[in-house]
């Protein structure tokens, strides 16, 4: 193949490609050369369905596998899960409402969301409220801020601000992030009832 020839702009005495002057040029051979060894490296059919390809070792074109990585393995696949919802004194209890969750896992990093919703028969329970994980963090994640989300008062129809900590065993403590920055509870930031929502996504190391 023929190449018009240039001047190798990174071919200097100051950096660790040069060595030279700036006029030395890359030569059509030289890109020829280049041209066949790559051509040599992928020219075996079954190297191609194999999932080779061609890679520079420092002395040679050589052939190197890829690992295909399925869309599930990626993580693009989302699993639902049903959130347990409860509290540092006495639980909650849905009743009629919904708890609605799901994850996604990429190596260590899991990704949630979860949608509580108060119902008619919804019991509310005492002290904090807490979420939980869908899969086991690791010990060294505790204690960070890994969510946010919002409280939804329908009664009045306002949002309240939220954030998760990771607290022990996978438990998510759920914390007012507006001036007061307490902690949420049955009365706090607002005394909950039909149709309140609680909402909180994030991200978290994995055990």
């Amino acid at each position: 193949m023929a190449y018009t020839k240039f001047n190798n702009p990174w071919h200097n005495a100051n950096n660790a490609l040069g060595g030279g002057d700036v006029s030395t040029p890359v030569t059509a051979a030289a890109l020829d050369w280049m041209e066949a060894g790559i051509a040599a490296a992928v020219a075996s059919p079954a190297s191609i369905a194999s999932g080779e390809v061609p890679v520079w070792n420092g002395s040679a074109w050589v052939r190197s596998s890829v690992t295909t990585i399925g869309a599930s393995s990626l993580g693009t696949t989302w699993t639902a899960y049903t959130p347990p919802w409860t509290a540092s004194i006495t639980n909650p209890v849905l009743g009629n409402g919904g708890s609605v969750g799901s994850y996604t896992q990429i190596g260590k990093n899991v990704h949630f969301r979860i949608l509580i919703t108060m119902g008619t028969t919804t019991t509310y329970g005492s002290g904090w409220y807490q979420l939980w994980c869908p899969i086991s963090p690791a010990v060294g994640a505790t204690s960070f801020a890994v969510g946010n989300g919002y409280l939804y008062d329908a009664s009045l129809a306002v949002q309240y601000p939220l954030m998760g900590k990771l607290e022990g065993s996978g438990i998510l403590s759920l914390w007012n992030t507006d001036t007061s920055n307490a902690l949420v509870t049955n009365t706090t930031p607002f005394t909950f009832a039909t149709s309140d929502i609680i909402t909180l996504s994030g991200t978290y190391e994995a055990a």
